[in-house]
């Protein structure tokens, strides 16, 4: 058993507690939090980017969905903590085992810091006769925990972003006066990044800083750490009309805002511990974070630097491609050794920051583990046979990037094919989708899965998620999923993932990023359609052509020779042969 959990047991104990819950979240519901909220690789060992941990006097167990069951198996065992494997992602099955198992009236602790308004109303309502306990169980027991971040705020340059703060504010407020809205807080770091045009290093793979900003109709206030804001930074903020304050101080604020005051909170982004700070005389509005929706769609400037990082990172991924071809079967090389050569060659591009998430590279077995991640005294050793899968993503001051691409690394069964032939299948049908205006993630999601379908195949994550311009790697609110009810828009940008898994043996999956673009105006409405915008060749090797209908081999060999135009001129002649070699059309 993990010293930690012990520790927890007997806090647990001596708060009178029946259980107590732990998510992998921040009070900004981050997808990657700082490493002072990061607390269930300490209470568990687990990494992974999603779960739920549950302890009582007896048990403990983590929920997690289906892309870390494998990962979880490895990393849990011996730790004390039982997997609980999600039937549905994102969901809180977790509350139902709690009902069956607490007895009449009893306290269920959780630090309602890191839980939202929205999960916290769902507890309630789903624990008649239970007590929901606001309670820090963590903080007097993980005596080595990191401190919080304190990474300096830098200025995201107007060049860049396109639009200025002014024009960000001016816009969300008009969103609140169209609401009645006479504050709005904001909590999404990203989203806070994106409004005052900064940037930081606070969180891992996601350039932000810790902070909320609190907007009125004539003033806003950006809440954070004083030693984090250099005096440019404050300079530049006045300059637009926002003024600072610490972190802590957000408290006082929210509770003495003036009697009928009508603050805009979104449930699903803002925490129960900001609720508990709210005088009874504010009357509180549900609203989605205003800014999420216009950072979503790209603007030009934005688009135009997307595709800057996108070439830069083509470039990094044809090296790293004709590296591997050169060494496999040669010399020794590891999945962690992939890794850091291609972080090597990213390191070679202007306004490279770091990576976007951590790197997956699974050969073989690994492939299969979707979210897998290669340790130096694990990592598999690569020979010239079977597949290998890299998903990769950078962080460009121009952009943010993510993509996949499945490579044999010798013969290559048909089975192997008939499996890569039918993800590429889907992968095709959704890039090349026309579509009307007002069309959802969720209705596009069944393209990407069809030919596996045909076959009795299918994946357990969804097809696409939104990418953010120098920020998060996974941004909403749209997606390509079956869950998705939001439509897609001209400017989004979204990835297109479908895949396939087979345990023990290897993992499919080939990524690009599809731009949303108007496309054409009928009698019938307006349509959009999407522009892939990732290039890097996808390899001929494990493709069976006979599986492919003529318009899905014209749409490849077009896809290739556009691969070959916009990376050509950014390679050396040695390079550009090399790709003119993986690029030979189909027909």
């Amino acid at each position: 058993m993990r010293p930690a959990l012990h520790a927890l047991r007997q806090a647990l104990s001596d708060a009178d507690l029946f259980a107590y819950i732990i998510p992998r979240t921040d009070p900004h519901q981050s997808e990657y939090p700082a490493a002072y909220w990061d607390i269930l690789p300490w209470a568990t060992g687990f990494t992974g980017s999603a779960g739920t941990l549950v302890v009582t006097a007896d048990y403990a167990g983590l929920w997690t969905d289906s892309r870390y069951f494998l990962q979880a198996e490895t990393q849990l065992a011996g730790t004390g903590v039982e997997l609980v494997r999600l039937l549905t992602p994102h969901t809180p099955e977790f509350m139902g085992w709690i009902r069956e198992q607490a007895p009449a009236g009893a306290r269920i602790g959780l630090d309602d810091r890191l839980i939202s308004m929205a999960r916290l109303r769902e507890m309630e309502e789903a624990w008649p006769g239970l007590t929901v306990v606001p309670v820090d169980l963590v903080t007097d027991t993980w005596q080595e925990r990191p401190a919080l971040p304190l990474s300096p705020v830098v200025l995201h340059d107007i060049s860049l972003a396109g639009v200025s703060c002014t024009d960000k504010l001016s816009q969300l407020r008009a969103g609140m006066q169209s609401r009645h809205l006479d504050y709005h807080l904001m909590v999404s770091l990203e989203d806070i990044a994106w409004t005052l045009n900064l940037r930081g290093d606070d969180v891992a793979y996601t350039p932000v800083f810790v902070g909320y900003l609190l907007v009125s109709a004539t003033d806003a206030c950006l809440y954070a750490d004083p030693a984090k804001l250099p005096a440019p930074v404050c300079d530049y903020l006045s300059s637009h009309g926002v003024h600072t304050a610490p972190y802590e101080s957000l408290t006082e604020t929210l509770r003495t805002l003036p009697a009928d005051t009508r603050l805009g909170l979104d449930p699903a982004k803002t925490s129960g511990w900001i609720r508990r700070q709210l005088p009874e005389h504010v009357q509180v509005t549900a609203v989605p974070q205003l800014s999420t929706a216009l950072k979503a769609r790209k603007n030009p400037t934005e688009i135009q630097h997307l595709r800057q990082a996108m070439r830069q990172d083509g470039v990094a991924w044809i090296r790293l491609l004709r590296w591997l071809e050169a060494r496999v079967g040669q010399e020794p090389i590891s999945e962690v050794q992939v890794a850091e050569q291609l972080e090597a060659y990213r390191l070679t591009m202007p306004g490279y920051c770091g990576p976007s998430f951590p790197m997956i590279c699974g050969y073989l077995g690994n492939g299969a583990i979707v979210h897998y991640r290669a340790e130096p005294e694990t990592a598999a050793q690569l020979q010239p046979e079977g597949l290998l899968l890299i998903d990769a993503g950078g962080q460009y001051t121009y952009g943010t990037t993510d993509m996949t691409r499945t490579l044999a690394l010798g013969p290559v069964t048909r089975a192997m094919q008939e499996d890569f032939t039918r993800v590429l299948q889907g992968h095709i049908r959704l890039a090349s989708l026309v579509f009307p205006q007002g069309t959802q993630g969720r209705q596009m999601d069944v393209l990407a899965r069809q030919a596996l379908w045909a076959a009795g195949l299918n994946y357990g994550h969804g097809t696409g998620h939104g990418v953010g311009a120098y920020l998060s790697v996974h941004e909403g609110p749209q997606s390509i999923s079956s869950a998705s009810q939001v439509a897609l828009e001209p400017g989004m940008l979204t990835s297109n993932e479908p895949g396939l898994y087979r345990t023990g043996a290897y993992g499919i999956r080939i990524e690009n990023l599809i731009l949303c673009v108007p496309h054409l105006e009928t009698e019938f409405g307006v349509f959009y359609a999407f522009e892939t915008v990732s290039w890097c060749p996808i390899d001929r090797r494990l493709i069976l052509p006979e599986l492919l209908a003529p318009a899905e081999i014209a749409w490849l060999d077009a896809y290739h020779a556009q691969v070959r135009e916009l990376l050509t001129p950014h390679l050396d002649a040695e390079e550009a042969a090399w790709l003119a070699a993986q690029t030979v059309p189909i027909t």
